[in-house]
């Protein structure tokens, strides 16, 4: 086993099925090395969060999630709450499109820790936006009630997020929409109304529309969005990630260019290499629509 985790350590633009499947195949002896993984990054995230190259803990938390291993829900936390961009150093889009799928599939109905991320103001948006996901995942999955994750939503539309910040509301309404808002329409509209919500995420008309639909249409196609599923697959999910596709000296060449010229105009900071290319779900829809991307044209 020491063996194979060896051969996950490093990126070498080469997707590394085979000892994906070996690890999986002996999953009761590679999960105390992946919690290992897990504990030395949270316990040492200096270290790890300049070697872009570093993956033994990408592989880890996808694998973790998918065998349901509870045990790294407070790891994979802890490592959420770092401060600053530490989460993205270390884990790049890996935050904005699965972190919410990878703490509903461990967390084992423990919501308390994710609704204290929500609320949590020193904490980053984008982190409690995949919180507040992972609620709607776990509804869509069958492990917690409608019910209770729709008032939980109204709580803080009506004061419970204290700072009130646009884009976690926005988050907010957007799960709600995947979860059909016809309780807390009202509370939503009058979010909108006062201004509150980040409006290039999602506008009032997105949810009046899928209020035009029937609830039983709208949670099955929730159901069926791959974002709102948990993780069953690792090797599924990460095969045909780009860096596995592009010759590795082109892709680290590229990766260098990117950053040199993203510092000298002084853009954007410094990204790893795992956010380079792809658009997030979170961002405005690049085909012009003024609708969050998830919501246009990122609709699988």
């Amino acid at each position: 086993m020491e063996e194979l985790i060896k051969k996950i350590e490093y990126n070498t633009g080469v997707f590394p099925r085979a000892v994906l499947e070996e690890i999986i195949k002996q999953k009761d002896e590679a999960i105390p090395y992946l919690l290992d993984i897990i504990k030395q990054v949270r316990d040492n995230p200096e270290k790890y969060k300049n070697d872009s190259n570093y993956f033994a803990h990408i592989y880890a938390v996808y694998l973790l999630a998918q065998f349901r291993i509870k045990e790294m829900f407070p790891l994979f936390l802890d490592i959420l709450k770092l401060p600053g961009e530490i989460p993205y150093d270390l884990f790049g889009d890996v935050i904005c499109e699965a972190a919410g799928r990878i703490l509903a599939s461990v967390c084992y109905e423990d919501i308390q820790p994710m609704k204290d991320l929500i609320v949590d103001e020193k904490a980053d948006e984008y982190v409690r936006g995949q919180a507040l996901r992972a609620l709607a995942i776990l509804v869509l999955n069958g492990s917690l009630e409608r019910n209770e994750v729709i008032n939980y939503y109204r709580e803080l539309l009506k004061g419970g997020l204290r700072d009130q910040h646009p884009y976690v509301l926005a988050e907010l309404v957007c799960y709600s929409d995947d979860l059909y808002p016809e309780e807390i329409y009202d509370d939503i509209k009058s979010a909108f109304d006062n201004n509150l919500i980040d409006k290039s995420m999602i506008g009032i008309e997105s949810v009046i529309r899928t209020l035009e639909n029937s609830k039983d249409e709208v949670i099955e196609h929730s159901k069926n969005d791959a974002h709102m599923k948990l993780v069953d697959d690792t090797i599924k999910e990460l095969e045909n990630w780009v860096c596995f596709h592009i010759d590795y000296e082109e892709r680290e060449r590229k990766r260098i260019l990117h950053n040199k010229m993203m510092t000298k105009n002084k853009l954007v900071k410094t990204q790893t290499i795992l956010k380079d290319i792809k658009i997030g779900r979170n961002a405005p829809c690049p085909c012009g629509s003024g609708k969050k991307y998830k919501k246009c044209c990122g609709i699988n």
